[in-house]
């Protein structure tokens, strides 16, 4: 009897040791891959560069032929700057007509903006599309906007052959901007225009801010 006792204990033993090493493992497990999906999550925000993603909303603003306002469904504003683009400013010729342009494609209509960066003013840079067709090179196609070359190299390649046939095609059809002669582009026009301001303000040489984002 003392002998069957001592057995039952033993056997009762290795049980609960059985048990305590079972529930570790399980612990361990569940551990090991807490940790794991926290190491991927971090490793896809470095991954990731700041700004990127989709922004979905309505357009409740249209700044210029190139720049828009985006209201989401959670309500938030978000301006958005159209990537491989650049159009004339309000002061240029066509600036209204290029505003108009843009507004027409996107006022009051739910938009999706690819961006993958964020500018110097906090703008979200990116591809604007309506019914998936996409807006920026429509600017283009309309003779409403340059093809922003100085940017080619962050653009898919893809869009840029894309964004540069168009840009041919309304300069040879005279199309918007192309009417004029000799069309000033908006980044020469805002440096005569940084320039004229600063002999106005008795300065003879650019920031290197100015020069930065010429």
């Amino acid at each position: 009897i003392v002998r069957c006792d001592r057995r039952t204990h033993a056997a009762r033993g290795i049980a609960a040791q059985v048990g305590r090493e079972m529930r570790l493992t399980r612990l361990l497990q569940r551990e090991s891959a807490r940790l794991l999906g926290f190491v991927l999550l971090v490793v896809a925000m470095c991954a990731t560069p700041a700004g990127a993603g989709v922004i979905s909303g309505r357009v409740v603003r249209v700044a210029d032929g190139d720049t828009i306002t985006v209201l989401d469904a959670a309500y938030t504003q978000h301006k958005i700057r159209l990537a491989g683009i650049d159009a004339p400013e309000k002061k240029q010729p066509f600036g209204d007509v290029s505003r108009r342009s843009l507004e027409e494609l996107v006022a009051g209509r739910s938009v999706e903006v690819s961006s993958d960066k964020l500018d110097r003013y906090g703008r979200a840079v990116g591809v604007v599309r309506v019914g998936g067709k996409d807006v920026n090179r429509i600017q283009i196609e309309r003779g409403m906007a340059w093809w922003y070359r100085e940017y080619e190299r962050e653009q898919p390649a893809g869009d840029a052959v894309q964004y540069a046939h168009a840009e041919s095609a309304a300069r040879s059809a005279r199309k918007g901007i192309w009417r004029d002669e000799s069309p000033v582009p908006p980044w020469e026009w805002r440096r005569l225009n940084r320039a004229v301001t600063r002999v106005s303000a008795g300065q003879d040489q650019p920031t290197s801010l100015e020069k930065k984002w010429d």
